[in-house]
């Protein structure tokens, strides 16, 4: 039986973790180097970790101890401790919004997903390599795979023109929004039957991917 470990319980191991990491590596840097100090730097990139794996307010959070925690071990070995403990600040404040700014996105995309699962008619969405990335059951089961079977797949192994790959509805030549499609002949399980493609192309976490929509012809 899988243990599932409370969200908070885990960011405050990461935050401790973190913390004991930045104390171990500026206690042997000491020892190595005498006046050295990277406790501040090393701060900032224990926070930039944490942003990672955590929201905004958690980043927020961990921003006052880790100046604490920097100001406590510079604070005989550097001339100017205050001000490089600000610069502790103003790098959790950074790592926050590069946070936010990701849990915006990935809503985004969450919402998006959650339209795509929704249409009723059978759909493709491939990246800008021509890689499938996500596939409607309606469409795998005209394929006769499964949704998981066509994750991977090159778009054009999937859907091809109704007389050959390279005829006049072939959606490879620019500009072009709509195209009469067939399930590719080397998929033996396939429906025989000719759709109508829809092309819109989209962007998902910044990669530019093409949105095929099938309608009855």
């Amino acid at each position: 039986m899988k243990i599932k470990i409370p969200h908070e319980i885990r960011y405050l191991g990461w935050l401790l973790a973190l913390m004991g990491f930045v104390v171990a590596a500026e206690l042997l840097v000491g020892r190595w180097f005498g006046s050295q100090t990277l406790s501040p730097l090393l701060s900032i990139l224990a926070m930039g970790v944490i942003a990672l794996n955590f929201n905004w307010r958690h980043v927020l959070f961990a921003a006052a101890p880790f100046c604490v925690l920097s100001y406590w071990l510079i604070e005989d070995a550097s001339k100017y401790p205050v001000i490089r403990t600000t610069t502790v600040g103003a790098g959790g404040c950074l790592a926050a919004w590069a946070s936010f700014q990701r849990s915006r996105l990935d809503h985004q995309v969450q919402e998006f997903e959650a339209v795509l699962k929704n249409l009723p008619m059978p759909w493709l969405l491939s990246n800008s390599q021509g890689t499938v990335i996500m596939a409607s059951a309606a469409l795998a089961n005209l394929a006769g795979k499964t949704p998981a079977d066509l994750i991977g797949m090159l778009h054009f192994a999937i859907l091809a023109a109704p007389d050959s790959a390279g005829s006049e509805n072939s959606p490879t030549k620019p500009g072009l929004k709509n195209a009469v499609v067939q399930i590719h002949p080397f998929l033996s399980e396939r429906s025989t039957k000719q759709f109508l493609a829809t092309y819109i192309t989209v962007v998902v976490h910044d990669e530019h991917c093409l949105l095929t929509i099938l309608k009855d012809s």
